[in-house]
C-alpha cells in the first residue's frame, strides 16, 4: 500500500509558500521605497542646505564682486555704459539690502560721482606706489587729498551709518598731513555708526587712529598740539571707545609728556597757561604718567618724567614755604616808621652835642 499525503495538506503547503513569497517581495519593496524616500529626503536637505548658504555668502560676495568688475570695466573702457552702471547700482543695492538684514552698516550706493572717486583714487594710490621716501608720499599726497575732501565733509554733514572705503581711508591720510583735529572727527563718525575700516586694516578703528595720532605725537619734532590729544582723550572718554590697554596707555605716555614739557618751560605771563599754574601742570603730568604706567605696563616710558614732575613740584613747595617765613621777619613798615621818627626830630640835640658827634 502506497502511502499518500493529504491533498488538503498539499494545497495549504503551497498557499503557505506562496503567502511567504509574497510577503518577502512586499518586504523588499517596502526597503526600496524607504531607501528612495530617505535619498530624496537627504537630496532635499542638501539643496535647502545650499540655498541657505548661497544666501548667506551673497552680501559678502556682491561686494567684492562688484569692485572686481569695476576695475575691469574701467581697465577696458575707462568709462561705465549705463548698462553697466545699471548693473553696479543694482548690485549694491542688493548687498545694501542684506547688509540692512543683518544689522550691519549699509553699503554705499555706487553714483556716477562716487564711481569717478573710486577710479581716481585707484591712480592716486599707483602714483604714490612708485614712491618709496614716506616724506615725499606726504607732499604727494596734499594735493591728491584736496579732491576727497569736499567728499569728507559731505559724510561728516550727512551724519549717516553708511559704509565708505573711501573716507575710512581719508582718515590715515589726514593723519599723513598733521590734520589731526580732522582725522579724530572722521574716527568719531566711523566709530560712532560701527563701520569698517579698509581689508587692509586688521586692528579696530579705535585702536588704529589713537595709536597712529599718540605714536605722531611722540615723534620728533611732533606737530601734535597738547589740544588736539585733550580733543582725542575727551572722545576716547566720552564715545567709550573700545581699544587695546597698551595703546590706551600710548594716549596717556603722549599726554604726560606734553603736560611734563608745558611745566618744565612753564611762562607766568603766557596766556595759554591754566589757572593751577606750574604745579597744576606738574600733578597733571603725573596723573597721565600713573594712567600710562596702569594700562601700558613699566616699560611704557614715563617713570622719569613723573620722577621729575614729582622733584619740580617739592622744589615749588619748598620755594613757597620759604617765603611764607621770611614774611614776618622783615617788617619793612615798621623800619619806615622809625626812621621818620628820627628825621621829624633834628632841634632835639643841643648845638653842642651835634659839634661832639660830627
Amino acid at each position: 500500500m502506497t502511502d499518500q499525503a493529504p491533498a488538503p495538506t498539499s494545497a495549504l503547503e503551497i498557499q503557505q509558500r506562496k503567502r511567504e513569497a509574497l510577503a518577502k517581495a512586499a518586504e523588499k519593496e517596502q526597503e526600496k521605497l524607504e531607501k528612495q524616500a530617505s535619498e530624496a529626503k537627504a537630496k532635499a536637505e542638501k539643496q535647502q542646505s545650499n540655498i541657505a548658504r548661497a544666501r548667506r555668502a551673497r552680501s559678502e560676495r556682491v561686494t567684492r564682486e562688484t569692485s572686481k568688475q569695476e576695475g575691469l570695466i574701467a581697465a577696458n573702457t575707462g568709462t561705465l555704459s549705463p548698462a553697466e552702471s545699471f548693473q553696479l547700482r543694482k548690485r549694491n543695492a542688493l548687498a545694501q539690502a542684506a547688509a540692512d538684514a543683518d544689522g550691519k552698516p549699509a553699503v554705499i550706493n555706487e553714483d556716477p560721482a562716487y564711481t569717478a572717486l573710486r577710479l581716481q583714487l585707484s591712480e592716486d594710490n599707483r602714483k604714490l606706489k612708485a614712491i618709496e621716501s614716506i616724506e615725499k608720499k606726504a607732499e604727494a599726497k596734499k594735493p591728491m587729498f584736496e579732491t576727497y575732501r569736499p567728499h569728507i565733509m559731505a559724510r561728516l554733514k550727512a551724519d549717516e551709518a553708511v559704509q565708505d572705503d573711501i573716507f575710512s581711508l581719508m582718515m590715515f591720510w589726514a593723519i599723513d598731513l598733521a590734520e589731526y583735529p580732522l582725522a579724530i572727527n572722521m574716527g568719531a563718525h566711523i566709530i560712532e555708526h560701527g563701520l569698517a575700516l579698509p581689508p587692509n586694516f586688521t586692528r579696530g578703528p579705535a585702536t588704529a587712529l589713537v595709536e597712529q595720532i599718540s605714536e605722531a605725537a611722540l615723534a620728533e619734532n611732533s606737530t601734535v598740539s597738547h589740544g588736539d590729544l585733550m580733543e582725542l582723550l575727551d572722545q576716547v572718554d566720552k564715545g567709550k571707545w573700545d581699544m587695546l590697554d597698551p595703546v590706551k596707555g600710548k594716549l596717556f605716555k603722549a599726554i604726560c609728556k606734553s603736560y611734563h614739557a608745558k611745566a618744565t618751560n612753564y611762562d607766568a605771563g603766557a596766556a595759554d597757561n591754566p589757572t593751577s599754574g606750574q604745579s597744576g601742570l606738574a600733578r597733571n603730568a603725573i596723573k597721565a604718567g600713573q594712567m600710562a604706567l596702569q594700562l601700558g605696563g613699566d616699560k611704557i616710558g614715563v617713570k622719569t618724567d613723573i620722577r621729575e614732575m614729582e622733584r619740580l613740584l617739592a622744589k615749588i613747595d619748598e620755594d613757597g614755604g620759604k617765603a611764607e617765613q621770611k614774611e614776618p621777619k622783615k617788617k619793612p613798615a615798621a623800619k619806615k616808621t622809625a626812621a621818620k621818627k628820627a628825621k621829624a626830630k633834628p632841634d632835639s640835640k643841643t648845638p653842642e652835642k651835634a659839634e661832639n658827634e660830627d
